[in-house]
């Protein structure tokens, strides 16, 4: 009764929160991705170079280990620039 109420609430948000994250990380990757085939069909040579560097590595490394590097390497990573990035609006607030 009550307790399943909590808990449907609980999944409805989980499901909310998962379909938001799916939605921001299409749109990121179909960004990526038609900015890196606009890079290998471009008529510069550096460009087509970068844009196959990327998709060699990519295609190169296990899924397992980009996920690691991800969740170890490149989510830190995230946190620290939007704590620098964050840090001066936080100490203005508190001092004002």
């Amino acid at each position: 009764s009550d307790l399943y109420a909590q808990v449907f609430a609980t999944v409805a948000k989980g499901i909310g929160i998962t379909i938001f994250v799916t939605a921001v990380a299409f749109a990121l990757a179909s960004a990526l991705g038609l900015g890196i085939a606009l890079m290998a069909l471009s008529g510069s040579q550096w460009l087509r170079q970068i844009a196959r560097f990327y998709v060699e590595i990519i295609r190169g490394v296990p899924i397992l280990v980009l996920l690691f590097w991800i969740a170890f390497a490149g989510a830190p990573a995230v946190v620290a620039a939007w704590n620098a990035l964050t840090a001066p609006l936080q100490s203005a607030g508190f001092i004002g």
